[in-house]
C-alpha cells in the first residue's frame, strides 16, 4: 500500500500503474468522497447538490474510463498455437494466422510462441518444405519451440533442426504452461 499524499489515504496500485495514474485514481476518488475536496461547494456522497464540483467529478470519472480502457487494450496480447500434424497446409495455416495475429494487433502488442510436438515436429528438419517461411516467422518475432521429448522418440537431434527454433522439454507440458500464464490457446 501506498500512501498517496494528495488523496490522505491509503491507494493500493495495480502492477504497473504509474505515479500519474495513482494520482489521478486517488484524486478522483477525494473528489468523489471527501466533502473537503471543493470548499464552498456543498457535496454528498457522489452528491446530487455538490454544485460546480459535479461536472469536474463527471469529466474526472469519464477520463480515468478512457484512460484505463486504452491502457487494458494497450497491455500485451498472448496467444500459444499448437502444432502437431505433419501437413503442410496445417503448417502454412498456422504461419498465417500467427502473422494474421501481429498484422492486427502489431508486432509490438503481442506475443506469439508455436509449440510443436508429435508428428508435426518433421516440419522443423532442415530439408523441411515450409523451413522458409518458418524462418521468416521467427525473424518477425514469432517463437516456434520443438517438443524434446517428441525429437527422442524419434532419435532426432538439435543438428537435424532448423537453427532458429527453440526447444523445450515437453510440448504439452509447455502448453500447459502458457495457458496458465493468460495465454490464448489456438489449435489450428
Amino acid at each position: 500500500m501506498e500512501n498517496c499524499a494528495n488523496a490522505g489515504f491509503p491507494v493500493r496500485a495495480a502492477p504497473g500503474w504509474s505515479g500519474v495514474r495513482r494520482r489521478a485514481f486517488a484524486l478522483i476518488i477525494r473528489t468523489g468522497l471527501d466533502h473537503r475536496a471543493v470548499k464552498g461547494h456543498e457535496m454528498k456522497f457522489w452528491g446530487h447538490r455538490s454544485g460546480r464540483a459535479s461536472g469536474w467529478r463527471t469529466l474526472a470519472v469519464i477520463a480515468f474510463g478512457l484512460f484505463a480502457g486504452a491502457a487494458a487494450w494497450a497491455q500485451q496480447h498472448k496467444v500459444v498455437f499448437q502444432v502437431s500434424d505433419p501437413a503442410e497446409g496445417k503448417w502454412n495455416l498456422t504461419l498465417n494466422n500467427a502473422h494474421n495475429v501481429q498484422q492486427l494487433l502489431g508486432k509490438d502488442n503481442v506475443k506469439v510462441e508455436i509449440v510443436v510436438y508429435g508428428p508435426g515436429i518433421g516440419m522443423l528438419k532442415a530439408e523441411s518444405p515450409v523451413a522458409n517461411r518458418v524462418a521468416e516467422a521467427v525473424a518477425n518475432k514469432v517463437e516456434i519451440v520443438a517438443c524434446e521429448q517428441t525429437m527422442k522418440a524419434q532419435k532426432l537431434t538439435q543438428a537435424d533442426m532448423l537453427k532458429e527454433i527453440g526447444y523445450v522439454p515437453g510440448g504439452v507440458v509447455e502448453l500447459m504452461k502458457r495457458q496458465g500464464e493468460g495465454y490464448a490457446y489456438i489449435r489450428p
